[in-house]
């Protein structure tokens, strides 16, 4: 599921970077509240998005709702900035990534995704949560 969240969004890097901006673009809109609230009011077109979040988070059925939730918008706020990096990077160096790096980019990166979202509750956290949590 998370491969498929990111895959097609890393795809984008192998676009001549003259010819789109698109990771940019989408990376400083979302970090907006217009943008994400634009995001979240286009279900038409995020659809796709939309019906894997809900397959993630009935997946991690084990974390509390809002540990669940959480993960999840740190999971969309990671993946646009680490591909936001890779994009500004190799604008820097002035070529794309060849498809071999972004082969082992994506599936480490998608490794690292996973792993955060399945990752244990720590004894802080639930600490933490219980406190925020009335009784």
């Amino acid at each position: 599921l998370v491969h498929a969240l990111a895959a097609p969004f890393i795809e984008e890097l192998s676009i001549d970077q003259d010819a789109s901006h698109y990771i940019g673009f989408i990376s400083q809109l979302v970090a907006t509240d217009n943008g994400a609230r634009m995001r979240d009011d286009n279900t038409a077109r995020n659809a796709a998005i939309f019906k894997i979040g809900d397959h993630l988070f009935n997946a991690l059925i084990h974390l509390p709702e809002t540990l669940r939730s959480t993960r999840l918008e740190i999971l969309g706020a990671q993946l646009s900035q680490v591909v936001a990096t890779w994009d500004r990077q190799r604008r820097d160096a002035g070529s794309p990534y060849s498809d071999i790096d972004l082969n082992w980019m994506t599936e480490n990166l998608v490794d690292m995704l996973t792993a955060s979202l399945e990752a244990p509750v720590s004894t802080a956290t639930a600490a933490a949560l219980d406190q925020r949590t009335p009784a």
